[in-house]
């Protein structure tokens, strides 16, 4: 995963960075608070604390809020999200996406 691959001798070093700032990332849209991490050559150790509350009081707008932040979501949720109107059977569907 990182250092220097011991058969051609290539670095990937440069992965570290990656990996850390993708970790402080989805703490950010998951409500994660990270304690403590460590990235080694071949694997990773996180300290993480899950901010249920928070989470809990969250709107089903901001769940597709941070769900589109990391993918793209479904043909509905993007239309609720784009304030485009939806029928009552449409609605339902984003609901039961966005488990609210």
């Amino acid at each position: 995963m990182c250092g220097i691959d011991k058969e051609t001798g290539v670095s990937f070093e440069h992965r570290r960075t990656w990996i850390e700032k993708r970790i402080f990332q989805l703490s950010k849209v998951f409500a994660i608070d990270i304690c403590t991490h460590a990235v080694m050559h071949n694997h990773l150790h996180l300290v993480i604390h899950i901010d249920s509350e928070q989470v809990n009081n969250w709107s089903m707008e901001e769940v597709l809020e941070r769900w589109h932040q990391l993918f793209k979501g479904t043909l509905l949720t993007q239309k609720y999200s784009n304030k485009q109107p939806l029928d009552k059977f449409q609605l339902a569907m984003v609901e039961s996406t966005a488990d609210i």
